[in-house]
């Protein structure tokens, strides 16, 4: 994304929002690996959660290609499953948690899946599975924490009025930014440019006001949108 966006002519400033902190030993893996064959499908919502599982999968002497295909978030998770040798069942069209519920049936009965994902999440996949008849066991493989190594430094950027559009990938960004400044008040002036509508829904919680996001849910959508909001903005001055 930084390299399009600099081919672009924009001046770009990399803040890391999170960092992602793997767990050790997640609770319930090893069993879920010794059954993973019995799975329907596996389901990852994040392509973080594709490489820490391909490690475990790596340690355990299992691989990708063995395993039961993938109903992925997005186009980056299917590719980074694709890439580790595992087969992709279904992307869905809204590249969300509540998309990969809109691609499977209303009635799931005697169907079982694997949901391999960080310990905070917006959509419950879990429990609506469930709901509609399937059998879910989940793995959590990570967490997501506020970075807070580039605070000083955004935090001056943003007193300079150096920063005309942030952008943002996941809800977690939103919460992570929000602790490093102790709230959005210096952003609220600026454009956010967010992945999808879950990230600027978060965005709106927290008070930003200036909110956009691309109709396809991914960091391809954001850069073709953004020359867009660039315009706009320049006429606005």
């Amino acid at each position: 994304m930084i390299r399009e966006l600099e081919a672009m002519g924009a001046k770009v400033y990399h803040i890391p929002a999170i960092r992602i902190e793997p767990i050790e030993a997640p609770e319930g893996l090893m069993t879920a690996l010794e059954n993973v064959r019995s799975y329907d499908a596996l389901v990852f919502t994040s392509a973080n959660g594709v490489e820490i599982f391909t490690e475990h999968l790596a340690a355990a002497g299992l691989k990708s290609e063995d395993l039961p295909p993938a109903v992925c978030v997005g186009p980056a998770t299917a590719a980074a499953w694709s890439d580790a040798g595992g087969r992709v069942e279904s992307i869905p069209e809204e590249f969300s948690g509540e998309g990969i519920l809109s691609r499977l049936d209303p009635d799931l009965e005697d169907k079982s899946y694997l949901i391999l994902r960080p310990a905070a999440v917006r959509a419950d996949l879990g429990s609506v599975l469930r709901e509609r008849g399937a059998r879910v066991d989940e793995v959590i493989l990570y967490r997501t924490e506020s970075s807070r190594s580039d605070g000083d430094r955004l935090i001056d950027l943003l007193d300079r009025g150096r920063i005309d559009i942030v952008t943002f990938t996941s809800p977690s960004a939103i919460k992570g930014i929000s602790e490093v400044l102790g709230g959005m008040d210096r952003l609220v002036s600026v454009v956010s440019l967010c992945i999808g509508p879950a990230t600027a829904r978060a965005a709106e919680e927290k008070g930003l006001r200036d909110i956009h996001h691309p109709g396809e849910y991914t960091v391809d959508g954001m850069l073709r949108m953004l020359p867009s909001l660039v315009k706009g903005r320049d006429k606005g001055r």
